[in-house]
């Protein structure tokens, strides 16, 4: 059992859910670390330098290019971001890309998935999602991003129907799975019974639900959508909640 986490005896197979007054649970990571340069760059830091328009044009006199400074000059800075090697995880999507997510939420279920090791069900998650339902005080709302090392950013609305990535203790936090009921487990080890719980927390330590949630995972193809009841009680608080039912598609 993590240090931090206690059962809870109300049900059979209730999962496990967090003691307020415990120490929060170091974030797991979801995957080996780059090295070198690629640490900074995940970091959302631009290792790249800025060179002055006459050094650019020296520069292309000489047979380089302008595109080796990078884009960390003026107009091109990326506000400490990470970067976006994977189309899922863009800090930014347009209006015809929330307006074709938003399409798909209204399409008939497709089959249910089958999940039976956390690896799968981390696979499954990475990337950036929309909220289907009305839940506006969810910490998925209106979208979210779980980025592979772990943790999440909250996508927000840019006034132009698109959605941006946040940025703050409120809009940043931590993401992991766990088989339910299971101390903690190999990714590639069966999960007993085959029941995965996802866990997210904001860097604020915030216990409602815009900033807390946890519930079991399921997931459906065809199309694809992500479903998550999501158990405020028993992962944040401790107090007899509500449960939220939250259906997301991806982006």
């Amino acid at each position: 059992m993590q240090p931090g986490w206690r059962r809870v005896h109300s049900r059979a197979h209730t999962p496990l859910h967090r003691d307020p007054g415990a120490t929060r649970p170091a974030p797991q990571n979801h995957g080996e670390m780059p090295r070198g340069p690629e640490v900074a760059l995940r970091a959302g830091m631009n290792t790249k330098r800025w060179m002055p328009p006459l050094a650019v044009a020296l520069l292309a006199a000489c047979g380089g290019s302008a595109a080796a400074t990078g884009d960390g000059g003026p107009g091109g800075d990326d506000g400490g971001l990470p970067p976006d090697d994977d189309a899922s995880l863009a800090s930014a999507f347009t209006a015809a890309q929330v307006q074709a997510a938003q399409a798909r939420c209204g399409l008939p279920h497709g089959p249910a998935l089958a999940l039976a090791t956390q690896g799968q069900a981390k696979g499954l998650l990475e990337g950036s999602w929309l909220l289907c339902v009305d839940a506006s005080t969810t910490m998925f709302s209106p979208g979210i991003t779980l980025m592979p090392d772990g943790s999440w950013y909250r996508l927000n609305a840019d006034g132009s129907g698109g959605l941006l990535r946040g940025l703050g203790v409120q809009d940043q936090g931590t993401w992991s799975v766990q088989c339910t009921d299971e101390s903690p487990l190999p990714d590639s080890q069966p999960c007993p019974g085959s029941s995965i719980t996802l866990r997210m927390d904001d860097v604020g330590g915030d216990l409602t639900a815009s900033g807390c949630a946890g519930g079991t995972l399921s997931f459906e193809s065809a199309p694809q959508r992500m479903y998550l009841p999501d158990d405020l009680g028993e992962w944040c608080t401790g107090q007899p909640v509500p449960v939220v039912e939250l259906w997301l598609v991806p982006l």
